[in-house]
C-alpha cells in the first residue's frame, strides 16, 4: 500500500492518492481447495473551498477484484473477474449558521468476467449507475437537528449471460440461460429525521424513509427510532429500532426477467449499545444486535434454500425464478477495547460473536488484535501497523454445501489467522 496526501492553496483544500495490491495468493492456503483473491485499486480525492461557506470534493476509485477458486472437486471451480469504477462529487453549503445544504452525485460502472466449470456458465454483464441526491439540515437549539433529503438512482444493465442447464446440489433442476438484453430502471427515495434537543440527558431522533422501487413502482415506508441516554461525562448508552430495506441483485433480473417483481427484503434491526471510558485510559465500545430478514429470495423449488447474496452461497448465480418466501436470523455482539500506550502506540482488540439461523449454523466467533505505531520525523508522521485477524484461528462456517460424493453437507470454512502489516507515511 502507497499513500501520499497534501494541502491545496495555503490550506484552501486537501489532496489525496493512495494505491493497494494485495498479497494473499503468496500467503494463504486451505487444505487441497483454494480461493485465493487478488485486489488492487487506485484512489484519488480532492477537497477545496470555494468560499467560506461553499465547498466541494471530489472523488475518483478504480479497482479490480479477482478470485479463482480452485479445488480437487471440479464442480466447485469457479473464476470471478471483476472491474470497477467510481466517480463521486459533493458540494456543500452553509447558508446560515443553523442551515446547511448538501449535493451528491456519483457515477459508477460494475464489469464482470466470470466462469464456472461444472455449468459452462458464464457472466460477462455490466451495470451503471447514476446517482444524485440532495438534502438540508437546519440546527434546532443547542444539540436538535431536523434533517430531509431527495435520492434518485437510475440503473444500466447490460446482461450477457449463458449457463447449460444442470441440477442443483438438491437435485433441483436449472434451466438454461441465454439473457443476452438490456434492462433500466429508476428508484425514487425520499428520507426525514429529526434529533430532539437533550431532555434529563435523553435524546430521541424518530426518522422514516420512503423508496419508490423503479421496477415495479410499489412504495414502502421505512420507520425509524434512534436514543441516547448520557448517564455520565464518560458513558453513553444507545437504542435503535428501524425498518430497512435491501434490494436484490440484479443478475437475478438476468437469471429471470420475472424476478425484477421481487420486492426489497425487509429487515426489523434492534440494536442496543455502550461506549465507556474506563480507567488508565481504556475506550470500551460494546454492540448487540438482531435483525429479522422476511422476503428473502428463495428458489421456487428448493423453498427452503434463501439466497443471501448475488452468487446464491457460491452456487451458480443463475438461479432461476425466485419467490420471496425465505426467512434469516441474525444476531450477535460485537465489542472493542482501545488502549493508548506511551511513545504514541495505540492498541486495539475487537472482538465478534454472532449467530445466523442458528438451527443450520454453528455460532461465529473471532478476535483481531492491531497495534500502531507512530513516528515523528522532521514535521511528518510515519505510522507502521500490524495486525492478526481472527487471533485464535477458529474455523467459521461460510457455508454448507452439499458433497456428491460423500451423499452429505460439507462445511465452507471463511480465512483462517490471518497476518496484515503496513506503513503509512503522512506529510
Amino acid at each position: 500500500m502507497g499513500e501520499a496526501e497534501g494541502p491545496l492553496n495555503g490550506g484552501q483544500g486537501s489532496w489525496l492518492f493512495s494505491a493497494r495490491r494485495s498479497f494473499l495468493d503468496v500467503v494463504l492456503t486451505r487444505g487441497a481447495d483454494s480461493a485465493i483473491p487478488h485486489y488492487a485499486d487506485v484512489v484519488g480525492r480532492l477537497e477545496y473551498a470555494l468560499s467560506p461557506a461553499h465547498r466541494v470534493e471530489l472523488l475518483g476509485v478504480d479497482a479490480v477484484d479477482d478470485v479463482l477458486v480452485d479445488s480437487a472437486d471440479p464442480t466447485h471451480r469457479l473464476r470471478d473477474d471483476q472491474a470497477s469504477a467510481l466517480v463521486g462529487l459533493s458540494v456543500r453549503s452553509q447558508w446560515t449558521p443553523r442551515t446547511s445544504t448538501a449535493v451528491f452525485l456519483g457515477y459508477t460502472r460494475m464489469k464482470i468476467d466470470a466462469a464456472g466449470d461444472e455449468h459452462g456458465g458464464v457472466d460477462r454483464s455490466t451495470e451503471i449507475e447514476l446517482r444524485a441526491r440532495g438534502e438540508v439540515r437546519h440546527r434546532l437549539g443547542a444539540d436538535g437537528e431536523a434533517a430531509a433529503g431527495l435520492a434518485v438512482k437510475r440503473a444500466d444493465l447490460r446482461f450477457d449471460l449463458d449457463a447449460n442447464g444442470f441440477r442443483s446440489p438438491f437435485n433441483s433442476y436449472v434451466a438454461p440461460v441465454q439473457s443476452h438484453f438490456p434492462y433500466a430502471f429508476v428508484d425514487l427515495a425520499g428520507y426525514a429525521d429529526l434529533r430532539l434537543p437533550i431532555v434529563a440527558r435523553l435524546q430521541v431522533t424518530p426518522g422514516i424513509r420512503v423508496d419508490r422501487q423503479g421496477t415495479t413502482n410499489r412504495i414502502f415506508a421505512s420507520p425509524r427510532l434512534n436514543v441516547e441516554y448520557r448517564a455520565r461525562e464518560h458513558l453513553r448508552l444507545t437504542g435503535a429500532v428501524g425498518v430497512y430495506r435491501q434490494s436484490m441483485p440484479c443478475i437475478w433480473i438476468g437469471s429471470d426477467v420475472r424476478n425484477a417483481t421481487l420486492d426489497p427484503v425487509r429487515s426489523l434491526q434492534t440494536l442496543a449499545g455502550l461506549s465507556a471510558r474506563l480507567p488508565a485510559t481504556v475506550d470500551l465500545v460494546v454492540e448487540a444486535f438482531d435483525k429479522r430478514y422476511t422476503g428473502y429470495p428463495v428458489d421456487s423449488l428448493e423453498w427452503w434454500h434463501a439466497l443471501v447474496d448475488a452468487a446464491a452461497d457460491f452456487e451458480s448465480p443463475f438461479v432461476g425464478l425466485l419467490r420471496a418466501d425465505g426467512t434469516v436470523h441474525a444476531r450477535g455482539v460485537d465489542t472493542s477495547v482501545d488502549k493508548r500506550l506511551a511513545g504514541h502506540v495505540d492498541v486495539n482488540a475487537s472482538y465478534s460473536l454472532a449467530s445466523f439461523n442458528a438451527s443450520r449454523y454453528p455460532p461465529y466467533h473471532r478476535l483481531d488484535v492491531r497495534v500502531d505505531r507512530t513516528f515523528a520525523i522532521h514535521g511528518t508522521a510515519l505510522i507502521a501497523c500490524g495486525e492478526i485477524e481472527n487471533v485464535y484461528n477458529r474455523d467459521n462456517v461460510l457455508i454448507y454445501e452439499w458433497s456428491r460424493a460423500g451423499a452429505q453437507p460439507r462445511p465452507g470454512y471463511q480465512w483462517s489467522r490471518l497476518p496484515v502489516g503496513g506503513i503509512r507515511w503522512e506529510f
